[in-house]
């Protein structure tokens, strides 16, 4: 199941990713820029995390918060490398809505690497244990990942 949602994912980042190659101009891209940044909105802290989020700079990027277990929310960070490349972080902990954080301890990151036939997708994880937290602000989404700083510059806006 998890690799199902993983690759539905990345399919979609992809698919982002192909929409944002398809202008002929810079004239064609800057409006594609402008409609994508139209069609996201500020973070509501009534709302929490929850939620599909974009990344505001690379627009390679997507912040999927899920509920999950005994009260914590689940995330998944997909980030497309390429067509073929994406890289995951999943993580999940326990949100705090007064400070707008949510820490985590558990976040395993892995490489996948899809093939033109769905059996000939690898995945290799990178490693596990790693640890940092999403904070939720006025502007969106920050993410702060201690193990490789990865999230440096990130911003997470919500998509509609």
């Amino acid at each position: 199941m998890k690799k199902t949602v993983i690759l539905m994912i990345a399919l979609c980042v992809f698919m982002l990713v192909l929409c944002g190659c398809a202008g002929s101009s810079a004239d064609e891209s800057a409006e594609g820029q402008q409609s994508a940044q139209t069609e996201t909105t500020a973070a509501d802290p009534e709302e929490g995390l929850e939620g599909t989020w974009q990344d505001s700079g690379s627009q390679r990027a997507v912040l999927e918060v899920s509920e999950g277990e005994n009260g914590n929310l689940d995330a998944v960070i997909t980030w497309g490398m390429s067509a073929s490349e994406t890289m995951t972080w999943e993580f999940s902990g326990i949100y705090d809505s007064k400070s707008g954080e949510l820490k985590y301890e558990d976040c395993v990151k892995k490489h996948l690497i899809y093939g033109e036939d769905p059996d000939d997708e690898t995945e290799e994880t990178v490693y596990s244990g790693g640890t940092g937290m999403l904070t939720l602000a006025e502007d969106g989404v920050r993410w702060t990942d201690d193990k490789e700083d990865a999230g440096n510059g990130c911003l997470f806006v919500k998509a509609d």
